[in-house]
């Protein structure tokens, strides 16, 4: 059930589901929101200025490739979900149950 799945994210990674929801249809993976809150549970809580924890990513345009450079949480969010859907698409993840190729798409975005 819903109250499962969340009962393991922080209230911060929580209020951040409106921003998530946003960016994952933006880059074509709506349905893989829950997919990109457990990432930025595991990268930050939610807590800080850069919770996806992406500042190193290729898609981050606008910071220093330094780790924590992000200091705007709405554009980590953006740079996470983008750097996330090509990770998916790399994998050949079809589907946020087809788990084999999706931890193949976690462990993408956790090495960068």
């Amino acid at each position: 059930s819903s109250s499962e799945s969340s009962e393991s994210l922080s209230d911060e990674v929580l209020a951040y589901t409106s921003v998530i929801q946003q960016y994952a249809s933006q880059y074509g993976i709506p349905e893989y929101v829950s997919a990109i809150q457990a990432i930025m549970m595991q990268e930050s809580g939610g807590r800080g200025t850069d919770p996806m924890q992406c500042s190193e990513s290729p898609y981050n345009t606008k910071f220093s490739h330094s780790p924590g450079s992000i200091t705007d949480s709405n554009y980590s969010i953006e740079v996470g979900v983008q750097t996330f859907a090509d990770c998916i698409s790399q994998a050949g993840c079809s589907s946020p149950q087809d788990m084999d190729k999706l931890k193949l798409a976690w462990q993408g975005y956790n090495y960068g």
